[in-house]
């Protein structure tokens, strides 16, 4: 009977499942790029810049023996601290007409769920991960000012600048990533740990909207490829640590334009033929965790 009794505890102790709990904040920036290229040569480029955004997170870890699930989200204050800069091209690549803007980041948060099996050397652990995350993100063009060059003539930035006032262009990215992980952790020295991972995604799905408010232009992007590479690292203190992280976004080619007339009733949307949409981005983030 009492190994019986050892034989049930020890089973159940196996498979007792732990919760750990961390909650973060820190400060995050970085730049977008909004692409739209024709067949032979780039049509425009627009430079959304977000110098530092106080940044919130929370995530959940959850573990069953060795196999591990993280769950989480990340969200940004609404501000308006950045730039927009607006690039429009001849075929030539040259600069036909340049615009600059107060760039509102309206609304920015991910959310993301990954799970994997962690192997224990010693004092380090080495943990295979598989996951998804989905990110939203809007901005706004705030006034600011356009340059337009002679005829024929390519911007150099000398050109008079022509005032605008209010609410220009918004734009809108919604991504949904699936992707694989590497973190490896190290119990240093006494209460010190350090953890570090890389994550990358070979393919990602993307719809992004581009509204223009003067020209009463709505343009809708459909990306379906391209690829993400990420960097983490942390250091804790007992209960408290630094978190430092990069990640960096590219489309493919494989991706379509659809464009519409706004403010005006029965407006359908249409292909845009022989135009590539895409994004790139460049995105990093300081701060403090704690553990719950």
């Amino acid at each position: 009977m009492c190994t019986l009794i050892h034989c049930i505890c020890t089973i159940q102790n196996a498979y007792t499942v732990d919760f750990s709990s961390y909650a973060r904040t820190g400060i995050k920036g970085g730049t977008v790029f909004e692409l739209l290229d024709g067949r032979y040569s780039p049509v425009s480029k627009l430079v959304w810049k977000t110098p530092a955004s106080l940044d919130f997170g929370f995530r959940e870890n959850i573990s069953l023996s060795h196999f591990i699930c993280n769950t989480g989200v990340n969200f940004s204050m609404p501000n308006k601290w950045g730039t927009m800069k607006d690039y429009d091209y001849f075929m030539s690549g040259a600069v036909c007409q340049y615009s600059m803007h107060s760039n509102h980041l309206e609304s920015d948060y991910t959310l993301f769920l990954d799970s994997g099996y962690r192997f224990d050397i010693k004092k380090i652990s080495i943990v295979p991960l598989a996951g998804i995350l989905y990110q939203h993100r809007k901005f706004s063009a705030w006034d600011g000012y356009l340059q337009i060059p002679e005829a024929g003539k390519a911007w150099n930035g000398d050109e008079e600048k022509q005032e605008v006032s209010g609410n220009g262009i918004s734009y809108e990215q919604n991504i949904l990533l699936p992707f694989v992980k590497l973190k490896i952790g190290c119990d240093f020295y006494k209460n010190f740990l350090f953890s570090g991972s890389i994550k990358f995604s070979p393919w990602f799905f993307a719809e992004c909207t581009d509204t223009h408010y003067f020209r009463n232009k709505q343009f809708t992007d459909i990306m379906n490829g391209g690829f993400c590479i990420g960097a983490e690292g942390r250091i804790f203190y007992k209960k408290i640590g630094i978190v430092m992280s990069y990640e960096y976004i590219k489309s493919s080619k494989n991706a379509k334009t659809y464009s519409q007339d706004i403010g005006t009733a029965g407006s359908e949307r249409k292909l845009s033929n022989n135009y590539i949409p895409g994004i790139e981005s460049g995105i990093w983030l300081v701060g403090v965790e704690y553990k719950l």
